[in-house]
């Protein structure tokens, strides 16, 4: 038997029991709000191991600002400060004394930059592959590499260049990518040849965003089958107003799709796994709550119609 309350619901005060989960509820907000907050404040940035920072060395320090990834061309950039160290190969200014060419190393090849005496090393831009799926979204987690060495150089009558003395280079990382986080492993202290190992994955932000549209939109869909199934095995009234709701759900899906941030083209992963589920339940409901309108409807036109004729006979 059904509940009075149920059936006539009125204005009542908020019980013990009422107070007690409203207070429940609210802590585990708190909570829940703060490990957001603490997560959020630490996406986005960098995080540096090994390196050369700190370090007074005759050589080349070269900080690696990172600067951008795209996951649709499996592309990052990085920005590559040079900063010449010791009074052998740089003057108080950190211009070079002598010819320097910097060779930077990556998984597309090789890029040199010569700065002829007299000149500070300056900076350049460098893009270079990275390796992962973008159809892991939004899990998915991108790796690359480079490395980076420097030399003293003489042009010869000729025209070719005679390398006169190798540089040590000493490593160090900062900056960071909007909606990412960066891990660069360096390689420790200077050496004649300086590594750099890149890896990227998605902020904090990014992936709770991502994950509470897919559970909004498994939520609706779900619901949106509830609905139909009462509606079609007559236990619920199949309105007007619920053709309308499920149907417009069909155009509000996609959307929540789109919506996700910096989220794939289509074909990922988890449209394999959860938005074509999702769509498709969806466009059953809604069809299940057109036929069970269909055979309501006709069902009460038939009882009028026989209706009216027993009141003619």
């Amino acid at each position: 038997m059904q509940s009075p309350r149920l059936l006539r619901p009125e204005p009542r005060p908020i019980s013990r029991r009422g107070w007690i989960g409203l207070a429940v509820a609210l802590a585990m907000v708190a909570v829940l709000g703060g490990l957001i907050f603490v997560n959020y404040n630490a996406e986005g940035g960098i995080r540096v191991d090994g390196g050369a920072a700190g370090m007074a060395q005759d050589g080349i320090e070269v900080i690696v600002q990172a600067s951008g990834l795209d996951p649709r061309t499996n592309t990052g950039t990085v920005e590559l400060i040079f900063q010449g160290q010791g009074a052998t190969d740089f003057d108080e200014n950190g211009r070079a004394l002598s010819n320097v060419r910097i060779t930077v190393d990556s998984p597309d090849g090789s890029q040199e930059i010569k700065i002829p005496a007299g000149n500070a090393l300056g900076r350049t831009v460098t893009s270079f592959a990275v390796q992962g799926q973008e159809a892991d979204y939004p899990f998915d987690e991108y790796n690359a590499w480079l490395f980076i060495g420097a030399d003293t150089y003489t042009k010869q009558p000729d025209g070719t260049l005679e390398s006169t003395k190798q540089l040590d280079v000493g490593l160090d990382a900062r900056g960071g990518i909007d909606g990412w986080n960066t891990t660069a492993t360096l390689g420790p202290g200077y050496a004649q040849v300086g590594y750099v190992d890149l890896h990227y994955d998605r902020a904090f932000s990014t992936r709770l965003f991502a994950l509470l549209l897919l559970a909004l939109m498994a939520s609706l869909s779900l619901a949106a089958l509830w609905v139909a199934l009462l509606a079609i095995s007559n236990r619920r009234i199949a309105e007007v107003a619920l053709l309308g709701w499920t149907a417009s759900l069909l155009f509000a899906l996609p959307l929540l799709r789109n919506s996700m941030p910096n989220g794939p083209p289509i074909g990922a992963s988890i449209d394999i796994l959860v938005f074509f589920w999702v769509l498709a339940t969806a466009i059953v409901s809604a069809l299940m709550v057109v036929l069970a309108y269909l055979r309501q409807r006709g069902a009460a036109l038939i009882a009028d119609r026989d209706k009216e004729r027993t009141h003619a006979s």
